[in-house]
């Protein structure tokens, strides 16, 4: 082979492997660009395994689950009493940028936002509050919390989101009481305390709380003080009373049907249950000789005005005593009567156009005189009776027996049982003072 030749054919090979190479790398290099990339094995969204699939794999399994998480998915608004399923197309789910923002071996959550314009329309249902009332950003917030995650259902209270609330602003009910002349302790025991926390669903007790601040020997005319200051407080709302007391007689401070009596000693307390979904503040504070008590929080479903009904006067009967150291015509005033007195305390539930919802009675308070004692010294032309012997008493006229006394009580039907077993221990407690020489006047 000459020279000439041999470089014919070497050109040939060269133009040869570079045809035949260049076609094999150029389909090796298709395939490979061809060929995606997998998630790593522990690669999950919102729960949703994705590992091991491709880009186009993963989009098509997240909308999957997407699918069926909207058909399924409950989510509602409450406020007050009415409750509004929301339409889950109020969320834009972002499937790209969700696995743009994939991390290995991390709790990935979906990429989504909320339609405000669909939020307005389900708000608007309620026709009771503009949308300038409610904290937007911290409603959409909870919502994208639960929704990123595919939570099935939730349901969010619309009054916790209202811009008064958060700013904790809302005034809903004021008691101003003028308290006793020594409030040194109440004052004491107020900064302790500083403000009580109603919890939604929950029982409060004023003897738990006491006792939760570390004031277990407050005494108790100190906590009937509280008690009462409470009590008024919360007789205005839908709070259930679950346990209260009353004393034998009405303290100054408070008007009839108000009154409260608790004491740690005693062991009786003042309970009562928030029923609500949401909690409320009781603020207290003490200026000079007045003890202020504020409840704060979201506004009620209905309005409450507090009635006292059927109320009676009882005027005490009078308990005279003889002394053979007094003259005939001295008498003297041992001990001054007071009249007892009674009242039914009635609820009544109005809605927001004033038109009354329900009626309720509260409670049957009652407070039994007190007796007037006298002292009188014997008159000259009393003569002793056929069975005593000179020189002893004066027979009682009347026994001061249980029947005496239910003469001028409330009858059973005006008065619960309560006030019964109450009406026969004071009875009782007086019939023990009553020696022999005491008489009841007519």
């Amino acid at each position: 082979m000459d020279k000439k030749t041999f470089t014919l054919f070497i050109r040939l090979f060269i133009a040869t492997f570079f045809l035949f190479g260049g076609t094999s790398l150029g389909v090796y290099a298709f395939q490979k660009a061809g060929k995606e990339e997998l998630y790593p094995i522990n690669t999950s969204v919102a729960g949703i395994n994705i590992g091991g699939l491709t880009e186009l794999e993963a989009k098509n399994t997240l909308g999957k689950h997407l699918y069926g998480w909207k058909a399924n998915a409950v989510y509602e608004f409450q406020y007050k009493e009415k409750t509004v399923q929301i339409n889950n197309d109020i969320f834009a789910f972002d499937i790209e940028q969700t696995l743009k923002n994939i991390t290995e071996n991390n709790k990935n959550a979906f990429v989504v936002e909320v339609k405000e314009e669909i939020l307005q329309t389900e708000l608007e249902k309620y026709n009771s509050f503009s949308m300038e009332d409610i904290d937007i950003d911290l409603l959409k917030s909870a919502l994208l919390e639960a929704a990123t995650i595919l939570q099935v259902d939730e349901k969010l209270i619309v009054e916790d989101y209202f811009a008064s609330y958060v700013s904790g602003k809302d005034v809903l009910n004021t008691v101003e009481m003028t308290v006793p002349g020594n409030i040194e302790e109440l004052e004491s025991v107020i900064p302790a305390i500083k403000e009580i926390t109603i919890l939604p669903k929950t029982t409060f007790s004023l003897l738990g709380l006491l006792e939760d601040v570390n004031q277990k020997s407050v005494k108790d005319e100190t906590v009937s003080v509280l008690a009462t200051g409470i009590y008024q407080l919360v007789l205005q709302t839908n709070f259930d009373i679950r346990e209260r007391t009353i004393s034998k007689q009405l303290p100054d401070y408070v008007d009839v049907g108000y009154e409260a009596k608790a004491s740690l000693r005693e062991q009786l307390d003042l309970r009562f249950t928030n029923p609500n979904e949401h909690a409320y503040i009781i603020a207290l504070k003490i200026e000079e000789n007045q003890l202020i008590l504020q409840l704060k929080g979201q506004e009620f479903p209905n309005n409450y005005e507090i009635v006292m009904e059927k109320k009676e006067e009882y005027a005490p009967k009078t308990i005279v005593q003889f002394d053979s150291l007094l003259e005939g015509d001295q008498v003297q005033v041992k001990q001054e009567g007071e009249k007892g007195i009674s009242v039914v305390v009635i609820k009544e539930v109005l809605d927001k156009k004033g038109d009354q919802v329900k009626r309720e009675t509260v409670a049957t308070d009652y407070y039994p005189p007190i007796y007037r004692v006298e002292v009188r010294g014997l008159l000259n032309d009393i003569e002793p009776t056929d069975n005593k012997e000179d020189g002893q008493e004066a027979p009682i006229e009347e026994d001061l027996d249980d029947n005496t006394i239910d003469e001028e009580s409330p009858s059973e039907e005006e008065n619960d049982i309560n006030e019964e077993n109450d009406q026969k221990k004071e009875d009782a407690d007086t019939n023990d003072s009553i020696d022999e020489s005491q008489i009841i006047e007519k």
